[in-house]
């Protein structure tokens, strides 16, 4: 039985220079890393980053408590592995020692006993036997919080996916070329104003306004190449909802929405862009107003990111009011891998469809790339431009050539 004999933590940054951690972990004669992501739009419920909001103390921690447990463990097991991170840490919330440590980790220890027992680290995953490749779903326009400018859209994420594709390699290089298009048609109009962490285009508008040009823009593609795209939106709305005096602020439009205000306008947008994929269109709490917009939207997938936030008990109370047909799986919002893992079996034994999701702030790590296929996400989101963007879209360009793997049915998808 080969053991931990090794493990190393430094501490490094993400692509936009916040502090993050890498973690080495060695059994027999080899080893394996991976890097904690770091969001900015994080959601109340998701676990510590990192005690007292410091990379350097959690390390610390880590190397006082954790890595003498973790020597001699089972690197065959890496459940176990978990085991010993979650008893360490002794919180519920990963606050004593924090995710930055426990996701890095957890990720080095699958990726390690799949190196160990020769496999991919999606087939020794894999939640459903068959394995296909998910769609990408791209952020191509961006606001809200991600950007934090003035006058530029509410909404944070404006989100494309092919329509009529055969392979992830066309769906990544359509995609590309729809960005750059975009890109073109902003700086002709010279309301190009910049990129947001995820390398999202920005330019002042409303949501409104976006919505329109960028629908407009992909008809124009489509006439052009004959490569159609859905649209779709995440609204990241925690980040907009005034909890004290109970209103959605649209800073972008000067529009204060209560929540049937709030409701119409997402109703709206839904029905006047024909959107297929709405994330977070109401704050983390209201899991009656999600159910409400996807009791009446039933060909448009409602997600829960913030509202589920990767947590079982999360997910129990979505599940009991119905309150949306898909979810995001961020590992690092629940801080362990074998918690991930059985938040996703929750969700496809209840025919809910996953999002696996990169966070704003990343490294190349490409680790959620070989997830999205283990947990058999309809889509991925791992944005669109950016050496840490593309290494994962690339790293599941490469699975698709060897395995010869078949994208999902978007009409499994989309209905």
């Amino acid at each position: 039985m080969p053991v931990i004999t090794d493990v190393k933590i430094v501490k490094v940054f993400t692509h936009r220079g916040d502090e993050t951690v890498k973690v080495t972990l060695c059994a027999g004669g080899v080893s394996e890393t991976a890097f904690s992501p770091l969001g900015k739009s994080k959601g109340e419920y998701e676990v510590v980053y990192a005690p007292k909001g410091n990379v350097d103390e959690a390390i610390k921690r880590a190397k006082k408590h954790l890595i003498p447990k973790l020597l001699g463990a089972d690197a065959e097991d890496p459940c176990e592995i978990d085991k010993i991170v979650k008893e360490v840490d002794g919180t519920d919330n990963m606050a004593f020692i924090g995710s930055c440590i426990s996701i890095a980790v957890s990720m080095a220890a699958f990726k390690l006993a799949a190196r160990i027992k020769a496999k991919p680290l999606y087939e020794m995953i894999a939640v459903p036997n068959s394995l296909k490749l998910p769609l990408p779903l791209s952020n191509v326009i961006g606001g809200g919080r991600h950007a934090e400018q003035r006058m530029i859209p509410a909404i944070q994420e404006f989100l494309v996916f092919p329509a009529n594709v055969p392979s992830f390699y066309e769906a990544v290089k359509e995609t590309l070329n729809l960005y750059k298009f975009i890109c073109a048609t902003l700086r002709k109009n010279n309301i190009f104003y910049g990129k947001t962490d995820e390398g999202a285009l920005l330019f002042k508008s409303t949501s409104m306004q976006a919505l329109n040009l960028l629908s407009t823009i992909i008809e124009n593609y489509y006439s052009m190449h004959g490569i159609d795209f859905y649209m779709g939106v995440d609204v990241a709305a925690s980040s907009i909802w005034d909890p004290r005096r109970k209103v959605y602020v649209h800073a972008d439009s000067g529009k204060v929405l209560d929540r049937n205000g709030q409701i119409n306008f997402i109703s709206t947008i839904i029905e006047n862009f024909n959107l297929k994929y709405v994330e977070d269109p109401f704050h983390e709490d209201d899991f009656e107003s999600f159910k409400e917009l996807q009791s009446s939207y039933k060909n448009t997938l409602i997600c829960g990111d913030d509202l589920t936030a990767t947590n079982v008990r999360r997910l129990e109370r979505a599940l009991e009011l119905e309150s949306c047909k898909a979810v995001i799986v961020k590992p690092n919002q629940v801080g362990l891998i074998s918690d991930t893992i059985r938040f996703v079996k929750l969700a496809h034994e209840r025919n809910i469809k996953t999002v696996t999701s990169h966070r704003s702030g990343e490294t190349c790590d490409e680790t959620i790339s070989d997830l999205s296929i283990a947990f058999a996400s309809s889509f991925v989101k791992a944005g669109i431009y950016g050496g840490e963007r593309i290494s994962k879209l690339n790293r599941l360009i490469e699975i698709e050539a060897l395995e010869k793997l078949k994208l999902v049915n978007i009409r499994e998808v989309i209905r």
